[in-house]
Order: C-alpha cells, then structure tokens, then sequence
C-alpha cells in the first residue's frame, strides 16, 4: 500500500467558461468549472469601449459585472461567490471598494482578501478574481467580530464555508507593538476564526500572506512556523505587496479543508520537508501547490535564469514536480495566480506560459505586486525572482487506456479490449488471489478485512484483521497474507482462523510484510517495507528486506539493501526474481541459486512516469505487469517497456484468474476489476 492511498479522490469534470464576446489579453480561459465549483479569472475594469469608470466604486462594479457574466455563462449565480481577492492599485481607494462591495452583495457576502499592488495588466486599476460554488444555498458565512462602517455592515464575512472548504477572509494583527507581534497577532485572528467555523490550522491546504517589505521573511517565518506541525504545514504563496488596508503590515488568508481526513501533504522527493510551507496540499480532489519561482535547489542553489522567459519555464518545471508526485499534470490545472516583478514582462511571461498548457488554459490573475526590482545578479551569481505562479489543480475525469510502446503490447491485450468492475465501494482493495472454485480473496486495508469476492460482485467477509496487505496461495493450497500490523506472515483457514508462520528474523520483529510469492522450491518468499509499519511502533531490523520462509520454518534474510522493497515474482523457469522499489521507482532483478538464495542482483527497469511500483505478476511468456498509481506497467523479460494499462484508480495488485488464468484481476483503490487478455498467467502455486 503506497502513501496516497490512503486519500480517496473523487474525480471532477473540467470545463473552460468562454462568455461570448469575451476578450482575453493572455493564455487563460475566463472561467473553469471543475465540479461543484467555478474558477474566475481576475477581471480589469475596462469596459467594452476601451474607457475605464472614473472612480475605485464604479471600477469595481465594472469588475463584479464581468465575473457576473462568466458566472451567469457556466450556469451558476452570484450568491454562490465564496471568495475572492481584490487587487487595487490606489491604497487610497480602499474604502472606496468596500463600500462598492457592500452595495454590490447586500447578503450572501463572499470571503475576500483586498491587496494594494503597483500594478496590473492592461493597466486597470482594479481586478477581482472569484471562486463560486453550484449551490449557494450550500455555504455558510462565519462573523465573528466584524466592525460595523457607517450604516452598512461590514461587506466581508470573516470566512465562508461550503460542504467540504473553508475560504478565510484576510485576517491582520493591526495595532500590534513589533513586526513580530503583529504577525503573531494576524495567525491568531486566523485561528479565532477556524475556531469559530469548527477547525482549526490544522485544517489549513493554503495561505497568502500578503505583507510589505518591512516585515522580512524570516521575522514571518520564524513566528509562522510556531502554529504548523513541520512537514506537513500549508501550501503557501508568500507575496511582498505595495499596500495593505488599516495599515497593516502583514494580513494571511487562505483555504481549509472541513474534513481533516481529506487533507494530505504532498512532497516530490527531490525536496526535503520545510517548516513554513509544503509544496502541494490535497483538500479532497483539489490540489493547491505553494508559488514556484524559477529557483533552482540543490547545494548549489538560486534563480540562474536572467530573463522572466527563462526564469518562467523553470518555475513551471517546478510546478510540474508536484503535479507528477500527485499522478496529476498541467492538464489538470484550473487556477494559477502568476505575479510579476514588472507588468512589462507580461507578454514575455505569456510566451513560455502558454506552451504548458492546452488551447483552453485555467483561469488566470497577473498581478505586479510591488515596485520593480534592480535587474542584476547578485554576489551568488544568481538572479533576483522575475515571477512566481501558484496553481490549484483538480484531479480529473478518471479513464481507462490501454497505451502502447510498441507492437508487441498488442500480442498480450487486444487494443478494444473492455476493462470490466466486479465490485466497487471498498476502502482500499489489496492482494488478489484467485481461488479455482471460481472466486478472489481480497484485502480491504481500510475496513481491515480478507474476504472473498464472487463474479456477481457480491462478497463474504472471512477474517478481520489489522491492515492486511498482499496474499498467495502456497503450494498445499493454503491462503497466506501479509499481516502488517501483526508484523507477521500468517495462513488464514477458511473459517478465518489464522496461524502466524512467522514474524521475526533473529529476533527482531519484522517491519511491516507487503507482499508475498511462492518459489520454485515451495518456500514463501516476502517483502518487508516499512510502508504500513504501525505509528508509535518501533522498527527493529536496520534495512527493510526480503526473506525466504522455508517449510520448515526457518527464515532467510536474501535482500537488504533495497529502500522500500514491495511486489515480488518470478519468471515461470523459477531461475529470476523480480523485485520493485516503490521509494527508488524501480524493479530489480536476481538470478536464484539451487538452494533458494539469489544472486547477481541488477536493474531491470525504471518507473519514469507518476505514481510508484507495487504488486507484480508474469504470464507464461516472461512479460512482467506491475501495478502502480496510473495503472499496469507491462514489460517484456529483457526489460522493455511494452505499454501501460491506464486505469481510472490507483492499482494496488493484481492476480491471474478464470480457468485458462488469462484474465487479470486488479484490486484498483476502491474497487475490484477484470481485463481479458490474449496469454495465460504464469501462477506459481498450481
């Protein structure tokens, strides 16, 4: 079981808003819609006759009514607007946009951030981006505290809720002693707030703090990372800006997730963990990512790039990081927010931004935060940052595909072959094993159960039991499982009864079993990770293994240094054995010796797309299928990499199944399918 497993993601259809008429002035759509929520590009105040309104409260209007018309065009209202950001090139204007914000939402009042710039594209004074939800009667304003300004309330609720977000209004500490006493004092006001709404920053995926140049980054930093666990803190775009309402130093906003459990941390493995931001949070089936700059990490770290084109292709590839270590990519994207040293670089920015991108590009808002920096290197050799772009992705509709690298694919799968599901509605399926009285024994890591599953789809619970992970039968018939929190390789009896065969190696306790394979020989051979090893359990063996269980019940360490050893198989002459490496993304391969032990251990093939190696099986002809977070990786015995089976869900396993053992059977996350192929599977334990 790999580590994003654990979050079930609902995939959520993508659609571009195009109003007619619509004048865009850069590769972006006016609006995207992914499920229940509709993303607003930020819109200027020129009106349609090239003229601007007179005055910050009618530019504004001039603003709402456009995102009006896009909102109205993707088959939503304005009463589900639940946040949006303001950016205002004249400080002085702020009071009046509120008052304009006030007259323009009398009730069902967004979440808002307001932010002073220096300036914006097509040289309007104000934009307004907007996020809006399908339901307005779906969302929930929290007020608390909220000043009254002359006869009208406050225009701006403290935070908006929806079914599963919290959007936070911006959130100050004016009034504070120090710099540093202010921002403690603005994370503060957040957390009355989520306290208020029921969460608290725990629930936290993203925050801006929007600040100026007085307050310095490590001042922020330094009291920023006191309210986040380390490693697991919020994605985060940090923007220096020219202004900020009250007089404020520093104001955070931001998005939380309602459901703790729908909140995961991802972290490409390239970066180490940070105290003040992750690089992407999940909230649910939506992807927030901290701004990229064009920085470049190592030991030899800096922006290198001297121009915004350059230093823009790096800041997108550093985006992409984070997207392929979530299975996702660009074309999931629904929202970015570049910000720009100097507005003037808008169309060179827009040059190599587009290129990433589709003909219907996300939403998009382009802001110069604050006045231009001196272009030239600094004592590093290295460059001041000409962008940064932040991005909210979606995961997107799932599919099935059957993707061919060569010819030879088609010999193994016909190309209209159907993926068919037997079930579906699991927690996390795992460890298929087919049983010739014309059923599958699976896993279920959530609910924590092996039960068996009949072809009608309906199953019968036949043991519970602590994370059970990979299973096998062995040569006598008997079903053996890896029992991780056992810490164990069990045989499990038909009644669900079960007898531990083995749980330690010279006395210290195995890690966390994975996955286990008869041999030639009949001795069971097993990987032992630390993926599932249980929280607060200690690990005693110094390496995560690979071990050979003999009948007579002795074990054999065989492998040791693998990072994270998980699915295993041999070739149908028993002489290889194949192990993959989820942490390293690679497979490895050994020649087994007369006495069960292996040999000459060496690379087979490595894993250049998303997601990570897991179960394996090999048909008759050699060919190796190993699952991972986009489907089956399909190999031949020289290490070619045939194609890939793309599957709608993260696969786990899979087996060989019916009487010819030429169909297979994937435990695909929630669910458990079937895929007819043209060979037979090579099943060790016949």
């Amino acid at each position: 079981m790999l580590l994003l497993a654990v979050l079930s993601l609902q995939a959520a259809t993508l659609k571009a808003v195009f109003p007619p008429g619509s004048k865009i002035i850069g590769p972006y759509s006016p609006g995207i819609v992914a499920g229940d929520y509709l993303y607003v590009s930020g819109q200027g105040a020129r009106r349609a006759d090239g003229t601007f309104p007179s005055d910050a409260a009618a530019q504004t209007r001039e603003c709402l009514d456009k995102i009006k018309t896009i909102v109205a065009e993707a088959g939503f209202q304005m009463a589900g607007m639940v946040y949006s950001q303001v950016y205002v090139r004249d400080a002085s204007a702020f009071a009046e946009v509120d008052r304009a914000w006030a007259e323009y939402f009398p009730t069902n009042w967004p979440a808002r951030s307001m932010i002073g710039v220096a300036n914006l594209p097509d040289n309007t004074p104000v934009e307004v981006n907007a996020v809006v939800i399908r339901d307005p009667a779906a969302k929930k304003s929290v007020l608390f505290g909220k000043a009254v300004t002359g006869n009208f309330p406050s225009p701006v609720p403290d935070a908006v809720l929806t079914p599963d977000r919290a959007y936070i209004s911006d959130c100050r500490g004016t009034g504070a002693s120090d710099i540093s006493s202010e921002v403690k004092a603005a994370l503060d006001h957040m957390g009355v707030v989520l306290k208020a709404a029921g969460l608290d920053h725990r629930h936290m995926v993203f925050m801006n703090p929007f600040m100026l140049d007085s307050v310095g980054y490590d001042v922020m930093g330094h009291v920023y990372a006191q309210y986040f666990e380390f490693g697991n803190t919020p994605a985060r775009a940090t923007i220096n800006v020219a202004a900020l309402p009250e007089g404020a130093h520093i104001e955070f906003t931001g998005v939380a997730v309602r459901d703790l459990s729908k909140r995961l941390a991802v972290r490409p493995k390239n970066m180490p963990p940070s105290p003040t931001a992750s690089p992407c949070v999940f909230a649910g089936d939506t992807f927030y990512c901290s701004a990229k700059s064009g920085f470049i990490p190592g030991p030899h770290s800096g922006i290198f790039a001297e121009t915004v084109e350059g230093q823009t292709r790096m800041s997108m590839r550093n985006l992409l990081d984070g997207l392929e270590e979530a299975g996702l990519g660009f074309e999931n994207v629904v929202a970015s927010n570049v910000y720009l040293d100097d507005i003037q670089d808008f169309t060179k920015m827009n040059s190599i931004y587009k290129l990433f991108f589709s003909d219907t590009p996300p939403s998009r808002t382009t802001i110069q935060q604050r006045a231009a920096a001196e272009h030239k290197a600094n004592t590093r050799e290295g460059y001041p940052a000409l962008e940064q772009i932040s991005i909210v992705a979606v995961k997107g509709p799932a599919k099935y595909e059957l993707k061919a690298n060569s010819p030879k694919f088609w010999k193994l799968i016909a190309p209209n072959t159907k993926l068919e599901t037997i079930a579906k509605g699991f927690g996390f399926t795992e460890g298929p094993v087919w049983d010739e009285r014309g059923f599958l024994y699976v896993s279920d890591e959530v609910t924590n159960k092996i039960f068996k599953l009949f072809p009608d789809g309906h199953h019968e619970d036949i043991v519970s039991l602590g994370d059970p992970d990979g299973n096998t039968y062995d040569k006598q018939h008997h079903l053996i499982d890896c029992a991780s929190v056992l810490r164990a390789i069990i045989a499990v009896e038909p009644d669900g009864k079960y007898k531990v065969l083995a749980d330690r190696f010279q006395g210290k306790k195995f890690n966390s079993p994975n996955d286990v394979v008869p041999g030639p020989d009949g001795a069971l051979y097993f990987t032992d990770p630390t993926l599932d090893l249980v929280k607060g359990e200690k690990q005693e063996l110094p390496y995560q293994g690979v071990f050979r269980l003999g009948a007579d019940g002795k074990v054999r360490l065989l492998i040791k240094d693998m990072a994270q050893p998980n699915g295993l198989a041999f070739s149908p002459d028993g002489r290889k054995l194949y192990v993959d490496d989820s942490e390293r993304k690679e497979i490895r391969v050994w020649d087994v010796t007369r006495d069960g032990g292996v040999r000459n251990g060496r690379l087979f093939g490595k894993l250049d797309g998303p997601g990570d190696p897991d179960g394996m099986r090999v048909d008759t002809l050699g060919n190796l299928y190993v699952t991972g977070q986009s489907g089956i990786w399909v190999w031949d015995a020289a290490g070619t990499h045939l194609g890939t089976i793309v599957l709608p869900e993260q696969t786990a396993n899979l087996t060989w199944g019916d009487p010819d053992y030429g169909t297979l059977y994937i435990t695909s996350s929630t669910s458990v399918l079937k895929l007819r192929t043209k060979v037979n599977g090579f099943v060790p334990y016949k």
